[in-house]
């Protein structure tokens, strides 16, 4: 069989074509909406000190504002933003965190509760 016009296939391999037009729009829609979270993610790489937060999402303590931390999130910021962190035990004896990469902190609620970070800021913040 040498078919030369669609109705010339068998019916099992002719597309429907509202359903060919649904599953394309679909497709296109999650495109454009991966699309959209890929250029947040690299905004955000390309500033790694976005806008200040929310003032409900922030605390003070040893003379500075740190932005709250819930152990066990990901990382809120760019991975080599240059950071403080501060913990429970910072908290308790007043010792200050010490400035490095976002990523080589340990952001885990696995950890003694005494470490966990419950706070942070970047370093150049006033």
């Amino acid at each position: 069989m040498n078919p030369t016009t669609i109705h010339d296939l068998p019916a099992t391999w002719r597309l429907d074509p509202e359903a060919e037009i649904a599953r394309l729009t679909a497709e296109r829609d999650e495109a454009r909406d991966r699309i959209a979270q890929l250029e947040t993610q690299l905004a955000e790489l390309q500033n790694p000190n976005p806008k200040k937060p929310k003032e409900q999402d922030t605390f003070e303590a040893h003379g500075m504002t740190w932005i709250k931390h819930t152990p066990g999130e990901p990382i809120p910021c760019n991975p080599e933003a240059r950071i403080l962190a501060i913990t429970n035990w910072s908290m308790e004896t007043g010792h200050a965190a010490w400035v490095q990469r976002a990523n080589q902190w340990n952001w885990s609620d696995s950890l003694p509760e005494d470490c966990q970070i419950i706070g942070w800021n970047y370093a150049d913040a006033p």
